[in-house]
Order: C-alpha cells, then structure tokens, then sequence
C-alpha cells in the first residue's frame, strides 16, 4: 500500500527526494532498522570535499548565463576558427558544451545560447536540423570537466574524478565530431567559414577577453592537477564575479542573489537527494539487492556483452523517467555490484552511464530540454521530439561504440 502511494505521489508531481525519502524510511521499518542511520548518512556528506565543487560550478554557470557573455563567446569563437567549414555548428558544440560541463545542465545552453545560435543556423540549415542541434548538443559537455554529474558519478562509485574526467575527453570528442560530420553532410551547400558580425562595447572588450580565457583556465587547472577541484571551482566563482560585476558591469547584486536562489534550488535538490540515496544504498547492499536482480537477470546476461547491452537498454528506459542526477544516485548503486561483478571499470561504466543519460534529456516523457526548447521556440513536444531524432541516433551509436571499444577511448591521466 505504501509503494502504491509513493508511485502515485511521484506520478502526480511530487518532488523526487520526497519519494526516495518515502521509500527508504519504510524500507528501514520493514527491515527493522534504526532510522538514525538516515541522519547520520547526511550528516556524512559532510566529510566528502569533492561536493564543495558543486554549487560554486552551478552558481558560477547561471551568472554568465544571465549577462551577455554567452553572445560575446560566440562572437570571439567565430572569429577564432573563422577558417573552418560549417564553424557555426563547431562553435556552437564548444559553447554549448563548456556552459552543460560547468553549470551541470545542458538546459541553461538552451536558454543561454538558443535564440542567438537558432537566428545563425537557419539561415545555413533547415529549421528542423537547427532545432534538433540546439536542442540536443548541450549534453555532450557533460562528458567534459568540470562536469557536475561526472563529479557526482566518482563520489558515489569510488572513482578517482581526475581519472574520470581524463577517460570522459575521447568519448565526448567523439560524440561532438559524429555532431559536426552531421551539420557538414545536412549544410544546403557546401560548407564554408562564416564570421559573425557582432558589435561589443568598446568598455567591455576588456571583459569579453577575460570571459573567453575563462574556459582555459579552468581546463589548464584541473588536467594538469595544479589545483584540487573545489579549489578550481572557488576560483571560477570568484573570476566570475569580479569580470561580470566590475568589468562587464551587466550583473548587480540584486540579480546574482536570483541566480544564486535558483541555481541553489537545484543543489539543494541533489544534495537531498544524494543523502537520502547514501541511506537507501546501504539498506539495499545489505540486503542483497543486487545479487537478487542479478539472479533473475542471469538467463539473460551471461556475459560482459550481454551486460553492457542491457545497460544501455536499461538506462535509455531510465533517462525517459528520471533525470541524469536522480539515476546515478537511484540506479547507480544497484549497478555498480554487478559490473564489477562481470570485471566491468567503473570509469568505463560512467562514461557509458553519462553518454547513454545525455540521451535522456531529449527522451520523452521527462526530457527536459524538449521541455526548455519548446517553450524557447514556441513548438510543439512532439515538434521539438521529431527533430532531435537523428541527433538519438548520433547519440545511441557513439554509446554502443564507446561501451564495446573502451581501448580506442579511454585514457587515463
């Protein structure tokens, strides 16, 4: 009766941690457990440094999301590889990949860059690919560091987050050139470099420059491990807001405190979340949940192989229903016994794990960037849908790709 009730709360909008909370204490009950061991396990979290990193990323990516800074990045990008064919689609995979990796939501790209990016594209590409593009292309950077999910995935499975971020540079440069052979082969003629035509203040070229360095300061900090990431993640906070308030001056306190509500709703969120789950992931380790599915699963997968299809097959069900952040802390735990079991990496794992939930986000029903470039465009669901269908496919393949040749991909730092 009260799964029943929980299924139905979470069908009606009830919000995620509510549920898990739901479950886990009448999981503790039924098994006559202490529920002391929920608070403990959040007050835990306490000791773990990398989650520091978390909020400073998202808070730092929703304040340049909300200045101009993403259009004086594409102005700077275009010139930049202003000798490149099809550069628009290149650049539009670099933007968007490095705003989905700092702020951990290839959404913001959306909204950040879509109606700037969408104007570019049109007039190059039909409206159905340039849809399909914007919509779909931001989640490749969660492949990339400093990648929120990817720090998320190396607290819970006991991954070095440098080995992991290293191992995540191949697989999604993979994903961004299947993106841009695609734009070359759908382009309405031959491709060729454009530079794009726009006009910066002459009182913020300054800040234009400094806002373009950005993305190489935090790449040189974390590969070459000068800095820790929380460290990493302090300073690009700190940068942010001194180039933005003092240099581009297109932010004021009042408006950073909207963007830090709203960015921290969603840390809250996955901070809930994250200690609820370390709860119900001790509960369900103790209780052999994992050898028990592995048990009814075993007539199926009987090898490395067959496990890692049934991964795939398992988390596109999952990214249909729940978000990238909910299916590491929910999912992740159940499969991580049992790839070790058939000798799987864990880092192998996770790259297979963030590549396959990238396709989430443009899977109904609960794909948020359906959600996001609907309502940025004004279509349809199912018009938005129809259009990234392609891009699934981009996306499906590169995942079979990196989950049967880990050689060609994964390095280690």
């Amino acid at each position: 009766m009260i799964i029943l009730i929980l299924i139905l709360l979470l069908i009606f909008g009830a919000p995620l941690y509510t549920i898990l909370l739901g479950s886990t204490l009448y999981s503790y009950q039924s098994a006559d457990l202490p529920l002391l061991i929920i608070p403990y396990e959040l007050f835990g979290m306490s000791s773990i440094p990398m989650l520091m990193a978390l909020p400073l990323f998202t808070y730092a990516g929703y304040i340049l999301a909300a200045t101009e800074a993403p259009k004086r990045l594409v102005y700077l990008s275009s010139n930049a590889l202003r000798y490149i064919p099809s550069n628009l689609t290149l650049l539009s995979l670099l933007l968007a990949a490095f705003f989905a990796a700092i702020t951990g939501s290839s959404g913001i790209t959306i909204i950040a860059f879509g109606g700037l990016l969408f104007a570019m594209l049109n007039e190059k590409y039909s409206e159905d690919f340039s849809l399909g593009f914007i919509t779909t292309s931001g989640g490749i950077g969660l492949l990339f560091a400093p990648s929120v999910p990817m720090i998320l995935y190396a607290i819970i499975a006991g991954v070095p987050v440098y080995e992991f971020f290293y191992s995540g540079i191949l697989p999604g440069l993979f994903i961004m050139l299947l993106f841009y052979g695609y734009s070359i082969l759908c382009a309405k003629k031959l491709p060729v470099a454009e530079k794009i035509n726009y006009d910066i203040d002459k009182d913020k070229s300054i800040a234009t420059y400094l806002e373009a360095i950005l993305p190489l300061l935090i790449l040189l900090a974390i590969y070459t491990g000068s800095l820790a990431i929380p460290e990493v993640a302090a300073m690009t906070l700190l940068y942010v807001v001194v180039v933005e308030y003092f240099f581009s001056r297109e932010i004021n306190v009042k408006q950073m405190l909207a963007c830090l509500e709203e960015s921290m709703a969603l840390v809250g969120s996955i901070f809930i979340i994250l200690g609820v789950s370390l709860a119900s992931t001790n509960f369900i380790i103790d209780t052999g949940v994992p050898e028990k599915i592995f048990d009814l699963l075993a007539f199926f997968i009987t090898s490395k192989a067959s496990f890692l299809l049934f991964v795939i097959f398992f988390l596109l069900i999952i990214g249909a229903f729940l978000d990238i952040y909910a299916a590491i802390i929910v999912v992740l735990p159940i499969l991580v016994p049992i790839a070790q079991s058939f000798e799987v990496p864990l880092i192998h794992l996770g790259i297979i794990f963030i590549a396959v939930m990238e396709i989430g986000f443009i899977t109904p029903p609960i794909g948020i960037n359906l959600f996001i470039a609907s309502n940025r465009f004004d279509k349809s669901i199912f018009e938005i849908y129809k259009t990234t269908l392609p891009f699934f496919l981009l996306m499906l393949f590169a995942a079979l790709v990196i989950a049967f040749f880990p050689d060609l991909f994964l390095i280690r730092g």
